[in-house]
């Protein structure tokens, strides 16, 4: 059976590209023949027009000292990656073009995971009737774990998406609050799953996990954050590094000018090196959904902070609060005390059962 999967496939962000990976890898192990679709947005430059584009604000930005060249040679990297362990289709989705021929040429089209349909993302919106599957048969659409990335989908997208996702021969979504969009607001039912990156085991994750060529024989804590979590967070990762003898590996987010990134090491980490340091870390802070599941799947102690919505009705933590509570840890969220949060297995259930 030859299937397609439709998500997001540009940037340099870990999340994406390890749930890309994952779905590719659970789908295959079932006797699937996969190919991933790329998508491809204002962000990637492989079109002449966009090459003139990103050469013209490159000018701008080095004339006010303000480039990011840095941001470049980590999508490289990510690229490699991508080489080395996802299978593309010949197919292009760009600017919301794609031939119709691919119909023709699978089975069965997945769409998800990751914020695929959250429609408040520029690059969404870029492809929004390709990532709503407006151009596949309907026979053929289903939606694995798709993500909405916040609580609510902007009034005047709600027809526009009820019109869409009626054609989905399975739906299913990764947050409580997708299926209540989708039943409240749409007037359609939802299955909730698992995230792609849960599909796998620890094990398999090890197969792909990389040691960093800058880890050397001294504990460390592992700190990811994606957004503005304040100074009383920042002082809590202090602390505990301070009171544990720890080096903070802060691996920090891609959009960051040259300037901004404290160490150059840290932000070329690949997705591998990515897996290996939550798997080695001694403990792990981070506002993402992606680095808390990597900590339950390493069985690792997790402490987690709100990620502050940078607009309103864009709330990101919905999907955190149905992780931790699918684990009953949801203690170890907004938790300021100086000690390590651990967990035994009969709080965090190993991922094996829930994947039977």
């Amino acid at each position: 059976m030859r299937i397609a999967i439709f998500t997001i496939t540009d940037g340099a962000n870990y999340g994406n590209r390890l749930q890309n990976y994952a779905l590719d890898k659970a789908m295959t192990k079932i006797g699937c023949d996969v190919e991933t679709v790329r998508c491809i947005t204002s962000r990637d430059y492989g079109f002449l027009k966009e090459k003139y584009i990103f050469l013209k604000n490159m000018i701008k930005k080095v004339v006010k000292r303000n480039t990011n060249f840095c941001y470049l040679k980590r999508k490289k990297i990510f690229e490699r990656f991508n080489n080395e362990n996802i299978k593309f289709s010949k197919y292009v989705a760009k600017k919301d073009i794609i031939s119709h021929q691919i119909n023709d040429d699978y089975d069965f089209f997945v769409f998800g995971s990751d914020q695929i349909w959250n429609t408040r993302f520029g690059i969404i919106k870029e492809n929004v009737d390709i990532h709503f599957g407006t151009y596949i048969e309907k026979n053929k659409k289903i939606a694995y774990a798709a993500s909405f990335g916040s609580e609510t989908i902007p009034n005047e997208m709600i027809d526009f998406v009820s019109e869409r996702i009626k054609d989905f021969y399975k739906l299913s979504v990764r947050e409580k609050t997708g299926i209540e969009i989708i039943h409240k607001h749409l007037g359609y039912t939802a299955d909730l799953v698992i995230d792609p990156t849960m599909l796998l085991t620890s094990s398999e994750w090890r197969l792909i996990s990389q040691k960093p060529s800058y880890v050397c024989d001294v504990k460390f804590m592992v700190t990811y954050i994606l957004g503005d979590i304040g100074q009383k967070a920042i002082d809590v990762v202090n602390k505990i590094a301070e009171n544990y003898g720890l080096r903070i590996i802060n691996l920090g987010i891609e959009f960051l000018n040259d300037n901004e990134i404290k160490n150059k090491d840290y932000y070329f980490t690949n997705p591998n090196g990515f897996v290996w340091l939550i798997d080695h870390a001694e403990c792990v802070v981070t506002d993402s959904f992606h680095a808390s599941v990597f900590s339950v799947l390493f069985n690792k102690p997790l402490k987690v902070f709100e990620r502050v919505a940078t607009e309103d009705n864009n709330n990101m933590v919905g999907r955190i609060d149905n992780l931790l509570e699918m684990f009953k840890i949801s203690d170890c969220k907004n938790n300021y005390s100086e000690s390590i949060d651990t967990y035994d297995n009969e709080r965090i259930e190993i991922i094996e059962d829930i994947c039977k």
